[in-house]
């Protein structure tokens, strides 16, 4: 037998203390939440070099995506890399060498000053396509190219000695990269932490692809729960963040962005009637654990399937999908 009962998970208050962000059409996260407000449609069409990188011509099909600018840019000798190594590795890699580093400095710190720190690295990371375009006739560098090597990568380059780790959960890799980060940090192992993750397209999806057309959206776009949705839209993008207990950082006087106050994961088990299908029930028992580890209440019956907290909502992540 086994309880139904709903546990409260212990969750100390997180503060995001540095944030840095790699959004298409978006210089920074000002930009992005303006680009929200006015409701613009940040998808387009897949410029020029990026086709012909992936060796299509003017009349190949291509669906629309969001794609970051110069996404082949990176100052190696910045990060102590030989230009042959870096050309080796993921450029996922090189994305979040830069925006760790730029998380940090928005936290008001020097790489400096957190060198040789007991400070945790957790990305999220589920695609590995770069290794595909590599030569086998040049030895590729394994280490560049392993999902698993990207916390390592930024934990040697900027010398942080804390637990470093790479999750994959698939879609919700990175919301669950940040929620270990905050565990570690309310356990007491770590004073600081960088949780986020990249993800980059090498070779941008097109429709016609083998088995793409049943995942691939044709225009490029999602429109989840739409009778309009007619797949995913791909697209690039990333953030990492910088964390730090919210006691921690008060007492300090680090900048707060945000505070992150609950968080909770889970899995469908075998209620869906798919593997990749979602379970209602799951989902609900997902937001009643965030929200109650974040000290909200509930306000409606569960069986209504409605529920709100009554001060803030948590930061739910779920390992499902």
């Amino acid at each position: 037998m086994h309880s139904t009962e709903l546990p409260t998970p212990a969750f100390a208050p997180v503060a995001i203390v540095g944030v840095a962000t790699a959004l298409p059409g978006a210089g920074d996260l000002d930009a992005f939440a303006a680009a929200l407000e006015e409701r613009r449609d940040l998808v387009g069409p897949v410029p020029a070099d990026r086709r012909a990188d992936a060796g299509l011509g003017g009349d190949d099909p291509l669906a629309e995506c969001a794609l970051l600018d110069r996404v082949d840019a990176f100052d190696h000798a910045f990060f102590g890399l030989s230009l042959r190594e870096a050309r080796q590795m993921d450029p996922q890699q090189r994305a979040l060498l830069e925006l760790s580093c730029r998380a940090i400095w928005d936290g008001g710190r020097s790489l400096a000053q957190l060198r040789g720190s007991r400070t945790a690295v957790v990305f999220g990371a589920a695609a590995e396509e770069y290794s595909t375009l590599i030569d086998p006739a040049d030895q590729p560098m394994v280490t560049g190219l392993l999902p698993g090597a990207q916390a390592g990568r930024v934990a040697h380059a900027l010398d942080l000695r804390g637990p470093a780790s790479t999750v994959d959960t698939a879609c919700s890799s990175s919301l669950s990269a940040v929620l270990d980060a905050c565990r570690r940090l309310g356990a007491g192992e770590v004073e600081w932490a960088l949780a986020g993750g990249v993800r980059l397209l090498p070779v941008p999806p097109t429709p016609t692809e083998p088995g793409a057309e049943s995942i691939v959206s044709p225009g490029g776009r999602s429109r989840s729960f739409d009778a309009a949705a007619d797949g995913t839209g791909l697209g690039e993008g990333g953030a990492v963040f910088l964390l730090k207990l919210l006691s921690r950082a008060q007492a300090d006087g680090d900048p707060v962005h945000a505070v992150i106050i609950g968080g909770a994961a889970n899995h469908d088990g075998g209620r869906s009637n798919g593997f990749a299908a979602p379970s209602a029930e799951a989902q609900e028992e997902l937001l009643l654990t965030a929200w109650r580890s974040a000290g909200c209440t509930r306000t409606r019956s569960a069986s209504s399937r409605r529920t709100a907290p009554a001060r803030a909502s948590a930061t739910p992540s779920s390992s499902r999908r």
